[in-house]
C-alpha cells in the first residue's frame, strides 16, 4: 500500500470442472511471464486446452452460426454492392445456376467444429484449426413453393 493505490497479488489456479464430455481439459505446465523492471505484473495465464474448449462452446452456440442473406451480408460489411444469388455464384458454383436458374436468391449459414487452438506454434502466436461448415439454401421461401412453369410475376 502507497499513498493513492494498492496493490494486490492472487496467486493460485482456477478450475473448471463442468463439462466433461464436450471439453478434453489437458492441463500443461503454464509459463508466468518474468517480472518487469524488478515489479510484479497482472497476468492472465490460459492453457491451449481451455480456450479450445471455450471456442468450441462458443461455436456450439448461437453466437457462433453465422446465416446472411444479401441483405444482412451487405450490412455486415457495411457496403451495398455485394450480391447473394445464383447468378453472382456462378462461376464459384454453377450447379446453384445450372438447377435453380438466374438471380435466385441465397441463403448461406457458416459454422465452425472439431476446434484446436495451439499456442506458440511454428513460430506464430497461436494457431486454430477447424472445420468450416457452409450450407447454401435458397433465401426465399416462395422460390421453394413454386411448379417448374411457375413465375414471380
Amino acid at each position: 500500500m502507497g499513498n493513492g493505490f494498492l496493490d494486490t497479488y492472487f496467486l493460485g489456479d482456477l478450475y473448471w470442472t463442468g463439462n466433461n464430455e464436450k471439453c478434453l481439459l489437458n492441463p500443461t505446465e503454464l509459463q508466468f511471464r518474468e517480472r518487469v523492471r524488478g515489479e510484479m505484473i497482472s497476468q492472465l495465464v490460459i492453457s491451449d486446452s481451455a480456450v479450445t474448449c471455450w471456442a468450441e462452446n462458443f461455436a456450439r452456440s448461437p453466437y457462433g452460426q453465422l446465416s446472411f442473406n444479401v441483405t444482412t451480408l451487405n450490412q455486415f460489411f457495411n457496403v451495398t454492392n455485394m450480391h447473394l444469388d445464383t447468378s453472382s455464384y456462378k462461376k464459384y458454383i454453377p450447379l446453384f445456376h445450372e438447377k435453380l436458374g438466374p438471380n435466385k436468391p441465397l441463403r448461406v449459414e457458416i459454422s465452425m467444429k472439431d476446434i484446436k487452438v495451439n499456442f506458440v506454434e511454428y513460430g506464430v502466436d497461436f494457431e486454430m484449426e477447424f472445420t468450416l461448415n457452409m450450407a447454401y439454401y435458397l433465401d426465399d421461401v416462395k422460390e421453394l413453393t413454386k411448379g417448374p412453369n411457375e413465375s414471380n410475376e
